[in-house]
This record gives C-alpha cells, sequence and structure tokens, in this order.
C-alpha cells in the first residue's frame, strides 16, 4: 500500500469521528446484483477506522479488516469489534494474510489509488472464492 501506513498515523480520531459514512442501500444493491446476504464472508481491505465495515456487520455478515496502520487497526478494533463477528488483520491489498478462496466479497472504500494495482488484483482473485 505504498506509504499509506505511514501518512495515516495520528489521524484514526478524526477519520472515526468526522469521516462521512458509507450509503445503506449499497447493501440492498449487492443484494439485487449479486444475491448478496449475510452469510458471505465479506473482506474490507483498507478497513481504517472501521466505516465500511459497520455497513456489513450490521447486515450479520463475517467481516475480515485488513489494515495495515496499527493506529487506524486499533481505533476499528474500538468502533467494531462489539458490532459482530469481525477479525482484525495486519495486512495490505497486496498481500492480505486470508487463505486462498476464503471470502465471498472484496470491499476497497476510497483507497484502492493507494494499492499496487496489478498485485493487489492478483491477491483479491486469490483469496475469493469461485475466482480462477
Amino acid at each position: 500500500m505504498k506509504d499509506a501506513e505511514k501518512i495515516f498515523n495520528g489521524p484514526s480520531l478524526f477519520y472515526s469521528r468526522y469521516r462521512p459514512t458509507y450509503l445503506h442501500n449499497i447493501i440492498e444493491t449487492l443484494s439485487k446484483v449479486t444475491g448478496f446476504n449475510g452469510d458471505w464472508m465479506v473482506t474490507d481491505v483498507g478497513s481504517g477506522t472501521g466505516i465500511l465495515s459497520s455497513l456489513f456487520l450490521e447486515n450479520g455478515n463475517h467481516v475480515k479488516c485488513i489494515e495495515p496502520n496499527r493506529e487506524m487497526r486499533e481505533m476499528s478494533i474500538r468502533n467494531v469489534s462489539v458490532t459482530g463477528d469481525v477479525d482484525f488483520i495486519d495486512g495490505t491489498g497486496e498481500s492480505t494474510g486470508l487463505h486462498d478462496a476464503s471470502v465471498d466479497l472484496v470491499v476497497c472504500s476510497q483507497l484502492f489509488h493507494w494499492m499496487d494495482a496489478k498485485p493487489a488484483m492478483q491477491e483479491f482473485s486469490r483469496i475469493l472464492r469461485g475466482i480462477k
């Protein structure tokens, strides 16, 4: 994730308090388009303080939060660890640390530009079920 791990040291409290949430209708849209439901395993890559993860946790999904920045990950633990079935992993889009074919959906909110695109897409393909 290039230098994002270092750049985002310090602002986790600001992110947690003031960054806008995402639209709840993303769940409805995913359901209509893909058949997405609460049984799907979701990986939130670059999960930051857990803003997007919280939507999937509210839907009943098991969420794996991948975040390279320790401070952001710790804020996410405080924000969403009590809201559902969630794991917090020190990893990046290029190297999530997850097993092959272990998740149903990979999401990235406003951060794909921090990743090295080709290795990240290879990693997403590797961890997604049903993708070859």
